[in-house]
This record gives C-alpha cells, sequence and structure tokens, in this order.
C-alpha cells in the first residue's frame, strides 16, 4: 500500500490524502465500537441479523406520538412550517407510512428521526419546490432530460433481493458531468421510491458501487460533497451494507481513502472495497448474500436496462392509479423471499417456489391417497397456513403490467395449489422413471458382457475398453 501522499484530479479532490492516515481513522473509529456493536453491525452486513427492533401497534403507536412532540421541539424546522402552516399539508402532517421510514431508519430512535425527517423535508422543497412537500414524489415530476438519465439505468433496483429479504440499489457512476440539480433531484426521486418497501425500512437498504477510471474524473466538486453528505444524513433509509467496486491500479488506494473521507462515521463502518468488478469480486458479493446473476453489468462494463426499464413502466402505471384513486395496496414490485410465485414459467429459482416445492413433496403421498375432496382441502390448507407462518405470501404475475398481485381469495389460491400439486406430481414421476432408466441401462452395461467382451476384460485385467481389435 502506498506509503506517500497523493493527489487526484482537480475535479476529484482539491485535499492531499494520504491512504495510511486514513486507514488510521477507520481502525481508531471501529476501535471505539463495542465488541458486541462491531459483532452485530458484522451479522447485518452479512445478511444474519438485523438491527431492527420488533414492532408491535402499541410501540409504532405511541413513537409516532413522540416523534410528534420531538418536531414540535425542533427550534428551525422551516420547510416543516411551511408545510404545515402555509400549505396545510396532509401528506406531511398525517402520513403515517412517511414518517414510519425515518423512525426505522434511525431504529426508533426518536429525536434523531426527527431532525432526519424534517432535514428530508428541506431537501423535498429545495430541489422540488411546493409539491414535494405535500405528495409523493412522481416519475412526471422529473423533467425530460432527467427521464432520460433515470432510464439509462446507472442507478436501479436488482429485480432479487439479497438472502436476508433486503432491497439492492445498484449505482454505476457517470463517464460524462451531470449538472448538481439533475443529480440531487434524481437522487431525491429514486429515494423517495425504494424507501416505500416496509421490509428494507426495517433492515437497511444495500448499496453496490461501482465506478470506472473514467468516471472518478467527473466526481463531484467539494461544495456537491458537503451537500451529499448532508443529505445522507436525513436519507429515508439507512445503509445496512455498502459494497464499493472502484478501479484498478495505483489510483485504487487513493480514491478508496477518498470515499472513505466523504462517508460518514455510521456507514464507513458498513463500507467494503472491491479491486473491480471481477470474478473474484463478484465471489466475494455472493458470500454477503447479493445475487450477482443480476448485476447489471455486461462483461464490456456496459449497464443492462431491460429490469429497470420494466420497473420504470410499473412505477409510472402505480403512480397514475394512485392518482386515479386505486387501491395499490397489494401491488408487489419486488418479491419477498417466502412469497410463493405463480406465473408461466415455474420461477423455480425463486427462494420461496423451492420451499413450496419441498412443502407440495412432503404432502404428494398423503395428497395422492386422499378419499374424499375434504381431505384435500385439509392439506391445501395447511400448505397455506405454513407459508403464511413464515410471513410468505401467494402472487400472481400481471402479465399487462409486469408486477405481482396477492392472491386473497381462496377458492382461487385452492385452484392454483392444487394444480401445481399435479403438475409437481407428474415431474416427480417422470424423474424416478429417468432414474430406473438410467439404473436398468448401466446395470444392462455392467452384467450384458457376451463371451468376448469377458475374455477381453481379462486379458487386459479387466479392462474390455482397454483392447483393440
Amino acid at each position: 500500500r502506498p506509503s506517500t501522499t497523493a493527489t487526484l484530479h482537480p475535479s476529484l479532490t482539491d485535499t492531499v490524502v494520504n491512504p495510511r492516515d486514513v486507514d488510521a481513522l477507520l481502525a481508531k473509529e471501529l476501535h471505539q465500537l463495542s465488541f458486541q456493536h462491531r459483532t452485530n453491525i458484522q451479522e447485518e452486513i452479512h445478511g444474519v441479523q438485523s438491527l431492527a427492533v420488533e414492532e408491535t401497534p402499541e410501540m409504532l403507536d405511541s413513537s409516532l406520538w413522540r416523534l410528534q412532540e420531538e418536531i414540535d421541539r425542533l427550534p428551525s424546522k422551516p420547510a416543516y412550517d411551511h408545510a404545515v402552516l402555509v400549505l396545510n399539508s396532509q401528506y406531511v402532517q398525517q402520513d403515517r407510512n412517511l414518517r414510519l421510514k425515518f423512525l426505522r431508519a434511525e431504529i426508533f430512535d426518536v429525536a434523531k428521526a426527527a431532525v432526519r425527517f424534517t432535514g428530508y423535508l428541506e431537501y423535498l422543497r429545495k430541489y422540488f419546490g411546493d409539491f414535494g412537500l405535500v405528495r409523493p414524489l412522481r416519475y412526471d415530476d422529473l423533467t425530460q432530460q432527467e427521464q432520460q438519465i433515470f432510464d439509462q439505468g446507472n442507478s436501479q433496483l436488482l429485480p432479487s433481493r439479497d438472502r436476508f429479504g433486503r432491497l439492492v440499489n445498484f449505482y454505476e457512476q457517470f463517464t460524462c458531468p451531470i449538472p448538481q440539480l439533475v443529480r440531487f433531484r434524481l437522487m431525491i426521486y429514486f429515494a423517495d421510491v425504494y424507501s416505500e418497501d416496509v421490509v428494507t425500512q426495517q433492515r437497511g437498504l444495500v448499496a453496490v458501487f461501482s465506478t470506472s477510471k473514467d468516471a472518478v474524473v467527473f466526481q463531484a466538486s467539494p461544495a456537491e460533497r458537503k451537500d451529499y453528505n448532508q443529505f445522507i444524513k436525513c436519507h429515508p433509509m439507512r445503509w445496512s451494507a455498502i459494497h464499493l467496486i472502484l478501479p484498478t491500479g495505483p489510483t485504487f488506494h487513493i480514491v478508496r481513502a477518498l470515499m472513505i473521507l466523504v462517508s460518514g462515521a455510521e456507514e464507513r463502518v458498513r463500507t467494503r472495497f472491491y479491486e473491480g468488478m471481477t470474478m473474484e469480486t463478484k465471489y466475494k458479493l455472493l458470500t454477503y448474500g447479493i445475487p450477482v446473476q443480476d448485476l447489471p453489468l455486461t462483461p464490456t462494463g456496459a449497464v443492462k436496462t431491460k429490469n429497470h426499464q420494466q420497473f420504470t413502466n410499473i412505477r409510472r402505471h402505480l403512480e397514475a392509479s394512485r392518482d386515479n384513486g386505486s387501491d395499490t395496496s397489494d401491488w408487489v414490485t419486488h418479491p419477498g423471499l417466502y412469497d410463493v410465485l405463480f406465473s408461466k414459467g415455474g420461477n423455480t429459482h425463486h427462494e420461496g417456489n423451492l420451499d413450496f416445492q419441498q412443502l407440495m413433496e412432503s404432502k404428494m403421498s398423503a395428497y395422492n391417497c386422499r378419499q374424499s375432496r375434504k381431505e384435500g382441502k385439509l392439506i391445501r390448507e395447511e400448505i397455506i397456513r405454513l407459508v403464511y407462518q413464515r410471513r410468505g405470501r401467494f402472487l400472481e404475475l400481471n402479465r399487462k403490467g409486469g408486477w405481482w398481485v396477492e392472491i386473497k381469495s381462496m377458492d382461487v389460491l385452492h385452484s392454483k395449489i392444487n394444480t401445481s400439486m399435479y403438475d409437481h406430481n407428474r415431474r416427480m414421476i417422470a424423474r424416478e422413471n429417468r432414474q430406473k432408466v438410467s439404473s436398468s441401462t448401466v446395470k444392462f452395461l455392467e452384467g450384458g458382457t457376451n463371451k468376448t467382451t469377458a475374455k477381453r476384460q481379462k486379458l487386459c485385467g479387466g479392462f474390455a475398453g482397454s483392447c483393440t481389435a
């Protein structure tokens, strides 16, 4: 590791960076944490456990009440006061889901949540004006130029969650300069979107940040970095893990040091660094439970946009339906780990579907021997109960829109499970038949030798294939 100081491109930083000094800072901050806290952070990064507290309806109501008390005590909150006194915003005053984002982000420390919440309102007002204080942000709030940049997919959610059920936000650094106004409006809009996910609110967001040598030159100015650091402190979600993939070569340690310096103390201890998007890097990411097969990068480094375009279309449908007063509470864009997915193709790779297959196999013998419809219904009800017990749902794909919808009709659900049991039983029988045929073929080849082959085996020490005619 380089021991001498070095300076980067003027547009990247205006300071002198010494990687060893930065490492010393990081080691000092880690040492200041208790052993138990360091262990908890490590386990949360790996997706083993979460720092989230258990939530009950009574606890949520109490926390929301105390949050309002803390907000009222704050001496300066211009955007909040403007939303309440001038705009009479019911969104800011009454939206329970909005406030719970910030309580969960601070693990229900109501004093910190009040500061984070009012700080976020300042950014909404600064970059989106009054309408950012009266309703959730929409894709149509972006300008045409901003929509085009957003559609490039440099910042997008992976279609699959990590092994702990958290959303994974992938970010590929732009290789051309983006105005600060545009950059922040896109960042705030996307944060407003993915922070709607309750599981990720509770367990924290996972971020995978990738940058190239060309992109490093276009890092933000010192003023923009300061504004960014302030925004991170009032972000509507906390980060549970941050993975930074930096360019290979002599600048790696310097860029790493700079990224550590511009991050907050809480983010620094949760950050892991990698040198280049190599196969080794992907294996390391896999150990943290990240679905590397969904990373939207081609072998040449280009960004894939197929999944992102589908997600954007779903968001536009969702936002339009909300404006029309339609109920979208059962729309699902990112199925949970234990959700069972019904669609053409089977989704056999999905964790919830694999568990569902095991449940069907465990009940198949009894289901095939059922004597009445009532017995079959009881078996299906037991499967449904076990899925719900794991906090899973039964989802059906809306083919027209591309999103998932929870199946709430028990009649429809029983019908789909009955069909799945029938299809899975056929696959099990076909698999057993293939195994029998394969076993019989091997037995025939091993025991069905003629006299000539037996003689060759004897001459060649038992290996007939080593002789030639």
